[in-house]
């Protein structure tokens, strides 16, 4: 890793190099000598810009509260917890940004309203982390897929409202956190409630 002390290493080295070869090599060696140091320093300062620059965005990257996870694979049915009313399913929670399994997820659904072939669903969802358990709960909206776009899939899902603070609960990392959980995807319903085949993303947005 480049680091500020081995800046400092290789300006002291290059020095020592300088004055070495200077006192047996006379006035060209001594020019030659002080336009490599004078590129060497330059290389090297601008692999401290690099590394200073690569650090912020780490650190900016870390800063971020956004976790975004997927919901994949066919819903298991689980029992529904005591305080939830609906059917519940569990499934496979991944990272999004590396698609690495890192935790299941509990969809229980109780049907809110219907209009025609579209409704909407009180949703409450359980993120089982390895640092903690998360619950967030939210109104979403269930719309078709016309045309035959995706033979897989029935319908599109979504949530609209991104501002309430709408986590229930939370323990581990999670304990007594605030701020928003929000989803968008795509699911299959053709044989619910015995399973649902699920493809959706959440975005978890901690305060």
């Amino acid at each position: 890793m480049f680091t500020f002390e081995t800046l400092i290493s290789s300006i002291i080295a290059e020095k020592n190099l300088y004055y070495g070869v200077a006192e047996r090599g006379g006035v060209k060696m001594t020019k030659f000598i002080k336009t490599a140091i004078s590129l060497s320093v330059l290389a090297v300062a601008i692999g401290l810009a690099f590394f200073a620059f690569g650090s912020s965005g780490a650190e900016a990257k870390e800063a971020d509260p956004d976790i975004i996870v997927i919901l994949r694979g066919a819903g298991v049915p689980v029992a529904t917890p005591a305080d939830v009313v609906g059917t519940c399913l569990e499934t496979d929670l991944f990272d999004a940004s590396t698609n690495r399994l890192i935790g299941t997820g509990i969809d229980c659904l109780d049907f809110a309203e219907v209009d025609g072939a579209s409704f909407s669903i009180n949703r409450t969802t359980v993120f089982n982390f390895p640092e903690g358990r998360l619950v967030a709960s939210g109104l979403t909206t269930v719309v078709p897929i016309f045309g035959g776009s995706s033979p897989d899939f029935t319908h599109v899902v979504g949530d609209v409202d991104d501002a309430t603070d709408n986590i229930v609960s939370g323990t581990g990392r999670f304990k007594n956190a605030t701020g928003n959980v929000r989803l968008s995807g795509i699911v299959n319903l053709s044989s619910f409630p015995t399973t649902i085949g699920f493809n959706c993303i959440f975005v978890i947005d901690l305060d």
